[in-house]
């Protein structure tokens, strides 16, 4: 079966995602600028095939590519728009017992009535 992919770009200074069929050489892509927004985000949900009309974008990042789901690049963008680590990147992070970081406990007598003494 065929698996669509899709990747997340960053171009200017926003964040995207494509299929990677759209993708060229990894510096540049097929984008269907002049479309309406619905359709775009439609053609790119589908992972549809570019068109000869399309605009070419140069000079694009490719944050991370080949998601195989196109709600989980969708939310990585989000993520990455709002300045937080991709779930990608958070997936990777070890965690487990003795694996975070430890907090320093201050000396502070939290919820007791008695005065500290000398």
């Amino acid at each position: 079966k065929y698996t669509k992919l899709w990747t997340l770009i960053k171009k200017m200074d926003e964040y995207d995602v494509i299929p990677n069929k759209w993708l060229r050489n990894g510096t540049w892509a097929f984008f269907p600028t002049a479309k309406p927004m619905g359709t775009i985000n439609r053609l790119v949900r589908q992972s549809s095939e570019p068109e000869a009309d399309w605009d070419v974008i140069d000079n694009i990042e490719i944050i991370k590519s080949d998601y195989d789901n196109y709600e989980r690049s969708l939310t990585d963008m989000i993520r990455l728009q709002r300045g937080l680590p991709s779930l990608s990147s958070s997936e990777n992070e070890t965690r487990g017992r003795g694996q975070r970081k430890a907090k320093r406990r201050s000396d502070h007598n939290y919820g007791t009535s008695e005065p500290e003494t000398s």
